[in-house]
């Protein structure tokens, strides 16, 4: 281990061990996704002669180990994650995002449900609230006037179900709004102003005052009533898409659910990946993966409409060599387009009760393989809750995994964005004074809310954090679990943040043991803190206790014993 002192190496050492464990083959370019249950074997059963045999079907051969994958070794990185809900996808995909931080490749999550919010805080990742990114739908991003006119109205038919004279109709519209906003040709590639849907609806009600027809009030007055529904949704920016780059870097999450109404969660998502589409033909061609965009339930965002899986075909077919790839969870692999899943190496199925998705789930698997296909076909429908079959170019046959169901439970448990932009609400959990007043907190407000007791304060290295009063947890416990979760990080420790109230501050697994880690303030008395001890060995094989400095002596002396160590937080930051 890294960055410890011997003394501390030495009094950590029986809870690490010394070996690695069984089958460890992880490098830095794997993936972990759960322990290995059983891969599909023909049983060959002899009669009492010893000469005759007979072959039976296929069965789920034993197999052990912890399952590893390398997607940046494929052909093509893309994952295709299906199953019906409830069976763990979103845990394995949440277990994915924390795997994947652990690299330098960068994660977009489009989080359709907004559930994510958990694991992105545990990996340190940013939220980006679709009002807030500035991404303009009329901006022309190095499309001609004439180029964007046409996407523009093809994308909007798709998703209303405008037909051929209604699509017509639109491009004209769009058109007047362009040459209004000051575009002087179609072939015109920068503008100084720009159209909104402000302008669109203004165009389409003069279309409707000039209609010749009833028949074409009607059909106007119709896309006029869909159309004005955006205008809420989607929020009007005069100027050029701003922030694009930055949802490619590092960890972010951009939350759909409480985003205006369907449709404009369908044109958010296809402008967010057009524009990355257009950012990708800018890229070198590098063949190696440094980007990966993940989609949690494709099927919720994009529901019937076409221009969405269009511009995801274009990513599946040329990302890889831009280092791009996608991670798709979806309840139903047959509803994709077949070129998105044949171009994926990796494909996952949870528990589906679907015959057509079951069916075409075991044809891709089983790789033309009828007896394979037929097994696959039927064990579909009865996987457990977080076990999986897995399909990936290093394994021959598919493997049957599971996720621990434990760390499945306790570390990748819901919790819900905060739909609302910044306000005390912000500083529930501990945040550095200068980022606080980078948010919009001014050294008024957070001197007032300081005085008044709503506000907590600590000091730490020099700088000042903050963090609103809760009556359950100090600022001291949130902002020390933190750091000594990027403690175990620094010395190869995987570890979670438990944001709940039944489990440790923190769960670990460092080799072959499993280690609840807690913090203490030194306020609780020693019979509480023996009695959590003792119940959290019930689940675990080590208990550490790090202590607040001035506690620290009371708490070696009365309360470590077997299988327990007591640490200072100064003994464990200053190593």
């Amino acid at each position: 281990m890294k960055n410890i002192s011997a003394s501390l190496a030495n009094r950590l050492g029986f809870l690490i061990g010394k070996k690695q464990r069984s089958g460890y083959t992880a490098a830095g370019n794997e993936i972990e996704l759960g322990n290995a249950l059983g891969y599909p074997s023909k049983q060959k059963i002899y009669f009492h002669d010893g000469y005759h045999s007979r072959d039976f079907p296929l069965s789920w051969g034993k197999a052990k180990g912890t399952v590893y994958i390398k997607p940046s070794e494929y052909s093509s990185p893309h994952m295709v994650i299906a199953g019906s809900s409830g069976n763990g996808k979103s845990t394995l995909l949440k277990k994915l995002i924390y795997e994947i931080s652990k690299s330098d490749i960068n994660i977009l999550l489009l989080d359709s449900d907004n559930e994510h919010y958990g694991i992105i805080k545990a990996v340190n990742g940013r939220v980006s609230y679709p009002t807030g990114n500035n991404i303009n739908i009329f901006a022309l991003d190095g499309l001609s006037a004439g180029e964007r006119i046409q996407e523009l109205s093809a994308l909007l038919s798709d998703v209303f179900g405008f037909g051929y004279l209604q699509s017509n109709l639109l491009h004209s519209c769009m058109s007047y709004a362009y040459r209004k906003a000051g575009m002087r040709s179609l072939s015109q590639r920068e503008m100084e102003n720009l159209p909104d849907f402000a302008a669109l609806i203004k165009e389409l009600k003069i279309f409707i005052a000039n209609s010749r027809t009833s028949a074409e009030k009607a059909r106007l007055t119709n896309m006029l009533n869909k159309l004005s529904s955006l205008s809420a949704g989607i929020p009007s920016h005069n100027g050029k898409s701003k922030g694009i780059s930055e949802l490619f870097n590092g960890v972010v999450a951009v939350p759909l659910k409480n985003f205006g109404n369907q449709e404009s969660r369908q044109i958010l998502m296809h402008e967010i990946l057009s524009r990355l589409y257009s950012r990708m033909h800018e890229m070198k061609i590098t063949h190696k993966l440094s980007n990966y965009i993940v989609i949690d339930e494709l099927d919720f965002v994009l529901a019937d409409y076409d221009s969405g899986t269009g511009i995801i075909k274009k990513i599946v077919r040329e990302g890889r060599k831009y280092g791009i790839g996608l991670i798709i969870s979806t309840h139903m692999c047959n509803a994709l387009p077949k070129e998105m899943v044949e171009n994926s190496s990796c494909l996952i199925t949870f528990n589906s009760k679907d015959p057509g998705e079951r069916h075409y789930v075991a044809s891709v698997m089983a790789r033309g393989s009828q007896a394979l296909e037929k097994f696959i076909d039927g064990e579909v429908s009865i996987v457990e809750k977080y076990c999986f079959i897995l399909s990936v170019p290093e394994f021959p046959m598919p493997l049957k995994v599971m996720i621990d169901p434990g760390e499945a439970r306790s570390v990748f448990n819901h919790v819900d964005y905060a739909i609302a932009a910044p306000t005390d609400e912000a500083l529930k959990v501990p945040t550095e004074k200068e980022s606080a007043i980078r948010m919009g907190f001014t050294e008024e407000h957070i001197e007032k809310l300081k005085e008044s007791k709503i506000m907590s304060s600590l000091l730490y290295k020099g700088s000042e954090w903050l963090m609103l009063r809760n009556p359950s947890l100090s600022i001291e416990h949130e902002f020390y679990v933190k750091k000594i979760s990027e403690w175990l990080s620094a010395n190869g420790i995987r570890n979670y943040i438990i944001d709940n109230s039944t489990g440790p501050d923190i769960a670990a697994y460092p080799f072959t043991n499993k280690m609840a880690v807690e913090y203490e303030t030194g306020r609780k008395s020693a019979y509480s803190t023996s009695r959590m001890i003792d119940n959290r060995l019930k689940d675990y094989d080590f208990v550490l206790v790090i202590v607040n400095d001035d506690a620290f002596g009371f708490y070696k002396s009365a309360i470590e014993k077997d299988k327990t160590i007591i640490l200072s937080i100064n003994e464990v930051l200053s190593a």
